[in-house]
């Protein structure tokens, strides 16, 4: 007996779930003021270089941790700014960031993003120790 009450409630709950999505569908076919989205093609070669340009971003984000990592293993510190990085030639030059982007390195953690180049107008470092074009150092 338990079988069938289990086959009846199970019904009942798909009859319910059918019915709500047929209403459903009757309320939006009964809705003409909706107009139909159209479909917009694909741009593959748009999205392919996206991908790409995602990918070099984070790969010279990973050369840069890379390169703190081996400083920190090396000297038993963080470095100051990235520039350090280069002046004890553990980083022959810093890979370029992307266009309107900056480079923001906390010295705390030795973590490294990329930022919006206009926050650095909002944070801009102090003029005595500014950094040069494309790095900024959160203290």
């Amino acid at each position: 007996m338990s079988g069938i009450t289990h086959s009846l409630r199970y019904g009942s709950r798909m009859g319910v779930l059918i019915l709500g999505l047929w209403s459903a569908g009757l309320a939006q076919a009964a809705d003409t003021n909706v107009a139909p989205t159209p479909v917009q093609p694909v741009d593959y070669r748009q999205m392919l270089q996206r991908v790409r340009e995602r990918t070099l971003r984070m790969e010279n984000l990973e050369i840069i941790q890379q390169a703190i990592r081996s400083f920190q293993m090396r000297f038993g510190r963080l470095p100051a700014d990235l520039n350090e990085l280069q002046a004890r030639g553990l980083q022959g030059r810093l890979p370029p960031p992307p266009s309107n982007m900056v480079y923001e390195y906390d010295r705390q953690l030795g973590n490294v993003r990329l930022a919006i180049a206009a926050s650095r107008v909002e944070q801009a470092p102090a003029a005595s120790n500014q950094a040069p074009a494309g790095l900024m150092v959160n203290p």
